[in-house]
């Protein structure tokens, strides 16, 4: 498994890109004897075109931090794969969270997924709320969390907001979530 900024990483240190040689535009590359399939941006824009042609729901995106958030690697800006999904499903760009809830009153989904854990990850791909483009998604799943009775609890030791403006902030995602930042 391999974050997009690692992939453009790789294919900058030699590895082998065979992008458009399959009629589905779907990515890979390789050296030697190793190989990874992953997406690009005119893989996810045929992936979203099929949804918006079979009237799904939207788009759910698995992770937020294995895109290039920092665009520091592929040279396509911030977010460059998450931005495609939504270039595609709509028409214009919106800019602010209001805009984010009528699009919703049209059945337009974004639905991302955030991993508490990726802060974690070595740098360059260290991850926090912070890093987090309130324009890029309608809703956002925060892993993890935990149930203890009838209430939802944080599960990292710096998932609640202690004050200090330190580390993940469990409440602020979730203000986040149901709040115009």
């Amino acid at each position: 498994f391999l974050s997009y900024y690692e992939i453009c990483e790789k294919l900058k240190n030699g590895w082998i890109d065979n992008l458009s040689n399959t009629k589905d535009n779907l990515p890979y590359a390789y050296n030697s004897n190793e190989w990874i399939a992953y997406e690009n941006s005119l893989s996810i824009k045929t992936k979203s075109s099929y949804i918006k042609d079979k009237s799904l729901g939207g788009a759910l995106i698995f992770a937020l931090d294995t895109d290039d958030f920092n665009g520091e690697f592929c040279n396509k800006g911030k977010y460059p794969l998450i931005n495609s999904i939504k270039n595609e499903f709509l028409t214009s760009k919106f800019t602010k969270i209001n805009q984010i809830t009528e699009n919703l009153k049209n059945d337009k989904y974004f639905i991302c997924y955030y991993t508490n854990w990726s802060q974690y990850r070595p740098e360059p791909g260290t991850f926090f709320p912070e890093n987090i483009d309130p324009n890029l998604c309608t809703h956002i799943v925060f892993a993890f969390a935990k149930v203890v009775g009838d209430n939802i609890e944080p599960y990292e030791w710096n998932d609640q907001d202690n004050g200090l403006n330190e580390g993940i902030r469990f409440i602020k995602i979730i203000r986040f979530l149901i709040c115009d930042k």
